[in-house]
């Protein structure tokens, strides 16, 4: 049976990560597509060393700000500062995909990035999958390893779909939008895992979610992720605007478990206040989180630590025993790990 996928990528300045990957396909004897958005070291090369289909597409996909006030007045709220510039740029991503897309050999298209490599891939069994029908398949993505190279956080991942079915959407934090037929391939047929570079350059990422969030008002995963940079840059003012704007919405059923949800957004809300020093208000955002999702201990844990950060032992007890009730889930989307050492850490600081 032959391939009835490709593999493409977009790529910029990614010759030393791009072996990797491209050695973890050495046995795909379907066509790999790298479309080179603009590098300026040897990236283009490294793929034609590799025999792929190079499209050297230069800084097409790098657009513009020209809107920067009207967009700065819907979503900075004072003391903030503007975050937008008129003549500032950002790469978009969305357009960049399904412009790649067009250059694969098949249909059926396995969208990876150069910081990935392929663990395991059945391409004979996925490609007889494709003959029966199906347009998108769920996979294992391991997100990040541990110290000794093991997979440490892990989650259900969707980059395997029909073009003609699913395009990209977003500028950035992409995400594909359409219908099809669909599956989910057990972790033999295919994992992809990621090695984070702590060199890649994030410039852009804030700038093109604040763009996605001002042209897509109902866009919910880019206003909860909007409202975490906002968060992570210390704007707490205007983070705190974003997550009341996202719970505002009414959500759709959740593609993932780790879909963002209101819960989500009353958790990281719960956070800018735990900052700003206001545990009343931090609290409350946690109690309403816990309402949303009883059997979710990240309400519990966070309160827990709310109480710990406020010197109070016996009530960061009595929370982090309840959250020790609550079993891990793979649906938290983070490192098992960490999920018992966290409220441990609590404990044995409640009861010193």
């Amino acid at each position: 049976m032959g391939v009835d996928f490709s593999v493409v990528l977009i790529v910029k300045n990614e010759e030393n990560t791009l072996p990797r990957l491209l050695n973890s396909l050495s046995y795909f004897t379907g066509d790999v597509v790298v479309v080179d958005t603009g590098s300026t070291d040897g990236t283009p090369d490294v793929a034609e060393d590799y025999k792929c289909n190079v499209i050297r597409a230069g800084n097409q996909f790098v657009e513009t700000i020209q809107n920067a006030d009207e967009v700065n007045e819907r979503f900075i709220v004072a003391p903030d500062t503007p975050l937008l510039r008129n003549g500032e740029t950002y790469f978009n991503f969305g357009k960049a995909r399904n412009f790649a897309d067009g250059f694969a050999e098949h249909d059926t298209i396995l969208s990876l990035d150069a910081d990935e490599t392929v663990t395991h891939l059945e391409t004979e069994r996925i490609s007889g999958f494709i003959q029966e029908g199906y347009t998108r398949f769920d996979h294992l993505q391991i997100f990040t390893h541990d110290a000794m190279g093991n997979p440490d956080i892990e989650f259900l991942q969707s980059k395997f779909y029909n073009r003609k079915n699913f395009r990209w959407e977003n500028r950035v934090h992409e995400m594909l939008a359409g219908e099809g037929k669909r599956m989910r391939l057990n972790p033999d047929s295919l994992t992809i895992e990621h090695w984070q570079n702590s060199e890649s350059n994030r410039t852009g990422y804030a700038r093109g979610l604040m763009l996605d969030c001002f042209y897509h008002p109902n866009a919910d995963r880019q206003h909860h992720y909007f409202g975490r940079e906002l968060l992570f840059a210390e704007r707490f003012a205007s983070a705190e605007k974003q997550f009341r704007y996202h719970l505002s919405l009414e959500l759709p059923p959740q593609e993932y478990p780790t879909t963002p949800t209101h819960l989500d957004s009353w958790v990281y809300l719960g956070q800018v206040y735990a900052i700003q020093g206001r545990m009343e208000d931090e609290l409350e955002c946690y109690r309403r989180a816990h309402e949303i999702e009883p059997d979710n201990r990240r309400p519990i844990e966070r309160t827990a630590q709310c109480y710990q950060w406020h010197g109070n032992k016996e009530m960061a007890k009595k929370f982090a025993l309840e959250a020790l009730g609550y079993p891990w889930k793979e649906e938290y989307g983070a490192s098992k790990e960490h999920f018992y050492d966290i409220i441990n850490d609590t404990l044995a600081w409640a009861t010193l």
